[in-house]
């Protein structure tokens, strides 16, 4: 199986999701939906229909597929 070593690399090169965080705001990049003046109203429906502008397949994308809400994932 090829999954459990890809998880394996990841959790060992990428930084842990803190770090990355920090590493945003310390470049002064946008960190929240507010950070680019994006309503939760319009946050809800970004995420709702984004997958519909472009067709790829993004775990966004399958969600409705296995019945997930992606409003269940946002802080």
């Amino acid at each position: 199986m090829i999954w459990p070593q890809v998880r394996q690399i990841i959790k060992e090169v990428l930084p842990t999701d803190e770090a990355l965080m920090k590493m945003m705001k310390a470049a002064g990049a946008a960190t929240e939906p507010a950070d680019v003046h994006v309503s939760p109203e319009l946050l809800e429906k970004a995420l709702k229909y984004h997958s519909y502008m472009r067709y790829r397949i993004l775990l966004t994308r399958l969600m409705p597929m296995m019945k997930l809400d992606i409003m269940d994932f946002v802080k």
